[in-house]
């Protein structure tokens, strides 16, 4: 279960990502005794993020990634700005994953199906982030030792 109230900003054409992710997060509100506000916001290309993302901090943005926008979505990714807001790769197409896990994405989604993958991420953030978000003050190793499934969190 997601501890804190969670923010998400996702970046996609369709709203095809958005709506699977609204979906695993009622699924798993359903299955929870206790539930958390969630806010699903959206955007519809890379500008749209940039300015959501300087707006306020979010627990977890998702971008879909297309053939026509890969190298954009990479710059995003291995840019300083991007550093301080944790980014998932949701792939459109058949495109590598590889270099957008070495760009800097937490995570890459093939299927709007594994969308759950990001619950699990915002939930392992979300358990090691001070109430006011800021990825830059958690070491990686931290995040990974909090992460570890017999740790208590």
């Amino acid at each position: 279960m997601i501890g804190r109230s969670t923010t998400w900003l996702v970046c996609e054409r369709t709203g095809r990502w958005a709506a699977a992710l609204r979906q695993a997060i009622d699924r798993r509100a359903q299955k929870s005794a206790r539930t958390t506000p969630q806010l699903v916001r959206e955007t519809r290309n890379l500008a749209g993020l940039n300015a959501a993302m300087s707006e306020r901090p979010v627990t977890l943005n998702l971008v879909e990634v297309r053939t026509e926008d890969y190298a954009a979505v990479l710059d995003l990714l291995s840019s300083d700005n991007s550093r301080h807001f944790p980014i998932v790769a949701l792939l459109e197409d058949n495109l590598p994953p590889d270099a957008l896990r070495e760009a800097g994405a937490l995570a890459v989604i093939d299927s709007p199906r594994r969308i759950s993958w990001a619950l699990e991420l915002a939930n392992q953030i979300s358990s090691t982030q001070p109430p006011q978000y800021a990825i830059e003050r958690v070491s990686i190793a931290d995040w990974a030792w909090a992460a570890l499934p017999w740790q208590d969190a």
